[in-house]
């Protein structure tokens, strides 16, 4: 093999390869330590990506790059938050919380990675796997050890907790019944590693989805627990769907039974308008339509990052909530757009994500609109990871 055989070079085709082990390693860093208290690496591992990609941009070849994105990726991670900071300085807002201002000025920088993603086709969904079956193992092996003793489970949740800022252990207690469950923060993304799995559509990959969807139970979020069921449900009727379509029929029925008998099981748990979560959630939901009607101007240009709004949920004024979707409005108004159309552009395109990122995708989604898993870390995570999928798609669609 010579250097021809390569379009950019020997020592480009290197350069490239290290490229892809950086932006490897900074998923896997942003997946087993999100906040960055053990290694601080997953900056360093940013920085030297992009530091990588300007570098093949600037002195090797022309780097081949999709204008639209181009455009879409800036508009995100700095037009738009530096708009919201201007809207801020611009309305004279004296109560500001400049940690959650910051928080929205920088959340969407690590979208860079899209570029280079596009530009030499990196599956960043194959390079998540290893790390995401890292945290399938962690989040298991701490639930058993906090099940088993419950003062090495203290312990444990200390560590998790207080000492990297990764997780949190708690019990639920279900009718007398305590049950330790793991919350790690970037526990959602998991849909992806199930999804990465039911793509290989054999009966052993299907028990691997089965375990997931089990670690998802476990936890300790609600919104985890359902879409870990629906997504396991969805790839079992897909898997039988492949094979007649007789039996799968028979367990769409079936799973929909079963699903109408959980509901009612676990209403007072999980759906009551009683439950504490879901009351404050409900609060919320009342304090930004108080927030909207009286917003005049900020519809359209959002109040800003870092500002507050009144929510019965707390009874008090707060800076940020996670109810994501609506958060991102009112920050944003109308800016928000380029944002939301980069989450939606992989539903229009599902023909070439295939069925089984897309629901993974539509889980994410769902879980992300209820929890603070959008303007995160965790949440550019899951669309660099998507995006590495769709973008191999039509690559060898010959887009």
């Amino acid at each position: 093999m010579n250097d021809s055989d390569y379009p950019y070079g020997r020592l480009r085709y290197t350069v490239v390869g290290f490229l892809k082990l950086s932006i490897f390693l900074f998923l896997a860093f942003s997946i087993l330590d999100p906040v960055g208290n053990i290694f601080k690496l997953k900056i360093f591992f940013f920085v030297v990506s992009v530091g990588v990609f300007l570098l093949l941009a600037l002195v090797g070849n022309r780097v081949p790059l999709r204008r639209d994105l181009v455009i879409l990726v800036i508009s995100v991670a700095f037009v738009v938050p530096l708009l919201s900071y201007v809207v801020v300085l611009l309305s004279g807002s004296q109560e500001i919380d400049h940690a959650i201002r910051l928080q929205y000025l920088i959340a969407f920088v690590p979208l860079l990675l899209l570029l280079p993603v596009s530009a030499f086709g990196i599956k960043t969904h194959s390079l998540s796997v290893l790390p995401l079956t890292l945290l399938v193992v962690t989040i298991f092996v701490t639930f058993i050890l906090s099940s088993l003793n419950v003062s090495l489970g203290f312990k444990l949740g200390v560590f998790l907790d207080q000492g990297i800022s990764a997780a949190k252990i708690g019990g639920r207690d279900f009718n007398g019944l305590v049950v330790y469950m793991v919350y790690y923060k970037t526990s959602v993304l998991l849909v992806f590693l199930m999804a990465f799995f039911a793509t290989k559509r054999s009966f052993s990959a299907l028990l691997i989805c089965a375990f997931i969807s089990v670690v998802l139970i476990i936890s300790a979020t609600r919104a985890n627990a359902l879409m870990g069921m629906w997504l396991f449900a969805t790839y079992v009727y897909f898997y039988l769907s492949d094979r007649t379509k007789v039996i799968s029929y028979v367990y769409v029925i079936i799973v929909a039974l079963f699903a109408l008998a959980l509901f009612i099981l676990s209403y007072q748990y999980f759906f009551s308008s009683e439950e504490v979560s879901n009351q404050i959630k409900i609060g919320h939901v009342l304090g930004y339509a108080d927030h909207f009607s009286q917003a005049g101007a900020s519809l359209i240009f959002g109040s800003g990052a870092g500002t507050g709004f009144y929510t019965p949920g707390y009874d008090k004024l707060i800076y940020s909530s996670e109810l994501s979707y609506f958060e991102i409005y009112r920050i944003y108004g109308f800016l928000s757009l380029p944002l939301l159309a980069l989450l939606a552009y992989p539903l229009f395109k599902f023909r070439l994500l295939g069925r089984e990122y897309t629901v993974a995708w539509i889980a994410y989604l769902l879980v992300a609109g209820t929890n603070p898993l959008l303007v995160s870390s965790t949440g550019m995570i899951a669309i660099i990871v998507i995006y590495g999928k769709l973008i191999q798609s039509m690559k060898e669609d010959g887009h």
